[in-house]
């Protein structure tokens, strides 16, 4: 499943936060800083600083959903080594992860965000995850999170771009002109037609 919205930094702030919010969620970095143990952001204060220092990539975790994750250790190779003076890093699996991907800037314009997990169906048929661990998800909860996260992007938003919700911070941002949006290929400002109401 993925669902794709525009967010500046305030805006993902108030999406984890949400999540944060969520009863038994639990907000992770799945791939840890070389050499360290992965950290587990039990603490708002926590969330903050890390989305403050530019910092946007966060795993969500509804632990009620099961699923819980696997450690695996990286080894770097040789010259990685040399380049972070790190032996590798460790890496948390789930098929119950609530992923978080940024396009990041493009040609000076905010590209989109999207929230990404596993629908059983697609997690049975393209995963290398092990059937035992697959086993253990209540796919119908996982299925009813992620859909609760999706129509909170969808209520804040008054305008959208394509299908792709714009958070209220973009959107302030688009209207006085501070931001343009990456329409997938093109710069987007206040003016498009491609921008409807929600």
């Amino acid at each position: 499943m993925q669902f794709n919205f525009f967010a500046t930094d305030n805006d993902l702030l108030t999406l984890w936060r949400w999540m944060f919010d969520v009863p038994g969620m639990r907000l992770l970095e799945s791939y840890s800083e070389p050499d360290q143990d992965n950290r587990w952001f039990d603490d708002w204060d926590e969330i903050e600083r890390r989305v403050g220092a530019g910092h946007r990539g966060v795993t969500a975790w509804p632990s009620n959903v099961g699923g819980n994750p696997r450690w695996q250790k990286i080894t770097f190779n040789p010259e990685t080594q040399r380049k972070l003076n790190a032996k590798g890093r460790t890496v948390l699996h789930s098929p119950a992860f609530i992923d978080y991907i940024w396009l990041g800037e493009q040609n000076g314009c905010l590209g989109a965000s999207s929230l990404i997990c596993w629908s059983e169906k697609g997690a049975n048929q393209r995963s290398v995850i092990p059937d035992d661990l697959l086993a253990e998800v209540d796919w119908k909860q996982l299925r009813s999170v992620f859909g609760k996260i999706q129509r909170q992007i969808r209520k804040s938003a008054n305008h959208k771009l394509y299908a792709a919700p714009i958070m209220p911070d973009a959107w302030a941002k688009l209207e006085d002109g501070s931001l343009k949006l990456w329409g997938w290929g093109n710069p987007v400002d206040a003016t498009s037609p491609l921008l409807l109401p929600v």
